[in-house]
C-alpha cells in the first residue's frame, strides 16, 4: 500500500495551509491587501490609475508599474566571510524581487482591463513580509485582492497554487515457486518483480518542502508555457527518476499554476483556465496530475476569496 509523505506540519497531500486575507487597511492607498498562507505574509498597495508621465503613458491603455521587496530574511552587515554570504544572499533576493515583479506584472497584464485607463498608471508594491514557501502565490492572490480593493477593473479573478509532485518506485517480488510443488508438481513459476510507479502531489508547499533535498531535482525538464498552451521537454531518453531516487522519493515536478475565474463566479460554476505557469517536471503525465490537482485545489482558494469579498 502506498504511503503518502509525511509533511512537516501534519497536513495531507492536498491540503492547503491556513489563510488569511485583510483589506483596505492602508487609507492612503486606492486599495491594499495583507494576504497569509500558513507562514508566509504578503502586504500589497495598490496606488491609481494616475495619470502617466509623459515618458511612460500609452494612448490606447494603462501601464501597469510594479515593485516589489523582500523584507525577510535580509542579512545583517559583517566582515570576512560573513559580510560574503550576505553580500550573495542580498544578491539573491535582489533577483527574486524583479522576478516577481515581472510575474506580477505579467498577471497584471492579463487580468486588468487595461484598455479602459489610458494613458494612465497603476502602482504597485509587494512587500513580502514573511516567505515560508510558495511565495509567489501567495504574492499573486494577495495582488488580486489589492486590485478588487481598490475597484480595478478586471476581467476575471486569478488565483495562484504552487505543487510539488513526489515520485515513488515500489518494487514488489512474487514467490518463486508455484503452490503445486508442494503437491509433486514438476513446474515451477519463475520468481517475477513487479515495480509500481506513484506520484504523490504536494499542495501549497511550505519552506521546508520546497528545499528539502530529495535526489534528482537537478536533473528535471522543463516546461514552458504561453498562455494555456504548454510544450514539455525532459533529460535523457526517459526522463524519468534513476531507480535509487524514486526508491527514496524523488522530486518530480514543481510549479507555479495562475487560473482565471469568471468574475462573480461560484465554486464549481467555471473551469479555471490557465493565464500564467512556472513549471519544471520529468513527464509529461507528472505534469498532467500536477495541473490537475493544482486546479481543484484553486477552485477552493477561490470559493475562500469569494466569501472574503462577498461577507
Amino acid at each position: 500500500m502506498h504511503v503518502a509523505p509525511r509533511r512537516p506540519d501534519g497536513r495531507g497531500p492536498g491540503e492547503l495551509r491556513a489563510r488569511d486575507l485583510r483589506l483596505g487597511e492602508v487609507p492612503t492607498a486606492a486599495g491594499s491587501a495583507w494576504f497569509t498562507q500558513g507562514n508566509s505574509h504578503v502586504a500589497v498597495t495598490v496606488l491609481g490609475p494616475v495619470a502617466s508621465k509623459v515618458s511612460e503613458e500609452k494612448l490606447a491603455s494603462a501601464t501597469v508599474s510594479v515593485t516589489s521587496h523582500f523584507l525577510d530574511g535580509i542579512p545583517n552587515g559583517g566582515g570576512g566571510a560573513s559580510k560574503a554570504r550576505a553580500d550573495a544572499l542580498r544578491t539573491e533576493l535582489a533577483r527574486r524581487e524583479v522576478d516577481l515583479s515581472m510575474l506580477v506584472e505579467d498577471v497584471c497584464q492579463s487580468v486588468v482591463v487595461l484598455e479602459q485607463y489610458p494613458r494612465c498608471t497603476i502602482h504597485l508594491s509587494v512587500r513580502v513580509l514573511c516567505d515560508d514557501g510558495c511565495v509567489e502565490a501567495v504574492a499573486v492572490n494577495a495582488v488580486m485582492s489589492a486590485l478588487l480593493d481598490a475597484g480595478v477593473s478586471c476581467r476575471y479573478t486569478a488565483v495562484a497554487m504552487g505543487v510539488k509532485a513526489i515520485g515513488q518506485r515500489r518494487e514488489d517480488s512474487n514467490s518463486p515457486l508455484d503452490d503445486k510443488r508442494g503437491r509433486g508438481a514438476s513446474q515451477s513459476t519463475v520468481g517475477t518483480t513487479t515495480t509500481t510507479t506513484t506520484t504523490t502531489v504536494l499542495i501549497d508547499p511550505c519552506r521546508d518542502e520546497e528545499e528539502e533535498d530529495d535526489g534528482g531535482d537537478d536533473d528535471i525538464g522543463t516546461v514552458a508555457a504561453l498562455s494555456s498552451s504548454a510544450v514539455f521537454s525532459a533529460p535523457g531518453a526517459a526522463g524519468r527518476a534513476s531507480p535509487a531516487e524514486a526508491a527514496r522519493g524523488a522530486t518530480w515536478g514543481r510549479g507555479l499554476f495562475v487560473y482565471s475565474f469568471a468574475e462573480g463566479s461560484s465554486v464549481g460554476t467555471t473551469f479555471p483556465c490557465i493565464i500564467k505557469q512556472r513549471v519544471s517536471c520529468r513527464d509529461i503525465g507528472v505534469y498532467q496530475v500536477m495541473e490537475r490537482v493544482a486546479a481543484s485545489a484553486a477552485e477552493n482558494l477561490h470559493g475562500f476569496f469569494v466569501k472574503a469579498f462577498c461577507s
